[in-house]
């Protein structure tokens, strides 16, 4: 009877110590979602949310994700020597741009703005981060437009990018910025149908405007085109035929569009530092208890 009692038990244990390593395994099942997009040579643009197992949460997984859903057009290529992107839809950036006189393009990445240089298979990324592959030239400073709203109390919306650095530039009036919202939404301060970004890329949005029941969305974002050239001393004939031919193709709005920009209500808006109000009802608070505690303080005595 003992021997059959300590059989069962080793069976039960050995039950338990599977099942208590199976969980870890199936842990790692888990996944988080990523949002991948890839904009063509010509701005041509596919997106997809993806969801990547957490035992392999980076770049280079979320981009073989996004390659079984993609069509082949948007398929990207991932060398395996150094962990970058060689190919769009098959064609190397030689390929794509076999026309280019300065030879500067390729396939970049970007995670949440930034460019990304090394391994992507190092690079982790976190839920609902966005992941951008696209055409980068440094001839034309290509910009990766991204948004901030974390001022909406204010009624303003920031735009800006990361220069090749990795420095945050605002999209600033410098570019003569402008932005256009859906519902309607126009520029009060300069009458017009889109918004104009002042000096540090931001755009104001009027009380009013605010408190519309439903968010605003960024429907374009536009910058100045860059001054065509002339062949001289600077450029060749190919390089300046080149360079006039993409004047306005030098920014890349995918992360901003149809981005939501909040509707807010100024009366329920976050404090703006004037604590006063907060010290009256703390100071009113402490005189209430304080009187409680005398009151009782009193009755005690008498009580005695």
């Amino acid at each position: 009877m003992k021997n059959t009692v300590k059989k069962i038990l080793a069976l039960v244990f050995a039950v338990v110590m599977v099942c208590s390593l199976a969980v870890p395994a199936l842990a790692a099942e888990e996944t988080t979602p990523v949002k991948v997009t890839v904009v063509g040579y010509n701005g041509e643009t596919y997106s997809a949310t993806v969801n990547v197992k957490n035992s392999k949460l980076n770049i280079e997984e979320a981009i073989k994700a996004f390659n079984e859903k993609a069509a082949s057009a948007y398929d990207v290529t991932i060398a395996s020597t150094t962990g970058l992107v060689t190919k769009v839809g098959g064609q190397k950036a030689s390929e794509v741009d076999a026309d280019n006189a300065f030879g500067t393009g390729y396939w970049a990445v970007a995670l949440k703005g930034k460019l990304v240089s090394e391994d992507l298979g190092t690079v982790a990324v976190a839920k609902n981060n966005s992941i951008v592959v696209y055409w980068n030239d440094p001839t034309f400073d290509t910009k990766l437009v991204q948004i901030d709203t974390s001022k909406m109390a204010q009624g303003i919306t920031s735009f800006y990018f990361y220069n090749a650095e990795g420095e945050k530039v605002a999209l600033s009036d410098e570019y003569g910025t402008k932005v256009t919202l859906n519902n309607g939404a126009t520029d009060l301060i300069n009458g017009t149908e889109y918004f104009v970004a002042d000096e540090k890329g931001q755009i104001w949005l009027a009380p009013s405007q605010l408190d519309a029941k439903e968010a605003y969305k960024v429907t374009k974002v536009e910058i100045d085109a860059l001054e065509p050239v002339e062949k001289g001393d600077d450029y060749t004939k190919a390089e300046a035929d080149y360079y006039n031919t993409r004047l306005d193709k030098n920014i890349i709005t995918v992360d901003v569009i149809n981005a939501d920009v909040k509707a807010v209500d100024y009366n329920t808006a976050d404090a703006t530092g004037d604590m006063t109000m907060v010290y009256v009802l703390v100071a009113a608070a402490a005189m209430v208890t304080l009187a409680a505690v005398v009151v009782m303080k009193k009755k005690a005595v008498k009580a005695n």
